[in-house]
């Protein structure tokens, strides 16, 4: 007998959508997260020096290591969402060493028109991490349209052929044998 496979039906072999402004924020946001992975790692003094910080070159290695894990998941997985989340509770950690930090050299005064370098650093951490919330909100929205999208299945009738042309196949197929009635005889 030989066996009929049901037609692939082009809606089903559809990919997902592409993810739109969530990919490629997801990239960009892994590539940062690499570069400053290594800054943090490679020079951790001159890093604590542009922040405005001091006494806190261990915390800066291990937010580098942290950023780098971070980054490599964010480019290599398929779901990168706990990734997403990764870098933001690594930002919140960012925030707090940056808030707590005493400045680099006590009793030295800001020139005029400087900026606070502590302050700049706390507001370019700031604004990545507004970058992350925005991207783990793109791709929860992503995941719910993902769930929540629907199929038009009014076309199909679950036979692989026409009707006109499944009319007699089981008769001419036959029974198969493991599904004959036989009488026992007692």
């Amino acid at each position: 007998m030989k066996t009929q496979r049901y037609p692939e039906d082009a809606r089903l072999r559809e990919a997902p959508p592409n993810g739109g402004v969530a990919q490629p924020l997801v990239r960009a946001l892994g590539w940062a997260s690499l570069l400053i992975g290594l800054a943090e790692l490679l020079a951790p003094a001159r890093v604590e020096r542009a922040a405005g910080i001091r006494d806190r070159r261990a915390a800066v290695r291990g937010f580098g290591a942290r950023e780098l894990v971070t980054g490599a998941g964010l480019l290599t997985t398929r779901r990168p969402e706990p990734w997403v989340w990764a870098r933001i509770a690594g930002d919140c950690a960012d925030l707090a060493v940056l808030a707590t930090a005493r400045q680099r050299r006590p009793g030295w005064r800001l020139r005029r028109n400087r900026p606070d370098p502590r302050l700049a650093a706390f507001a370019a951490v700031a604004a990545l991490t507004a970058l992350d919330l925005a991207c783990a909100e793109a791709l929860r929205q992503q995941r719910r349209a993902r769930l929540h999208r629907s199929r038009d299945w009014g076309d199909r009738s679950g036979f692989p052929l026409p009707a006109d042309e499944m009319r007699g196949i089981a008769r001419e197929a036959g029974v198969p044998a493991d599904m004959r009635y036989v009488r026992r005889s007692e």
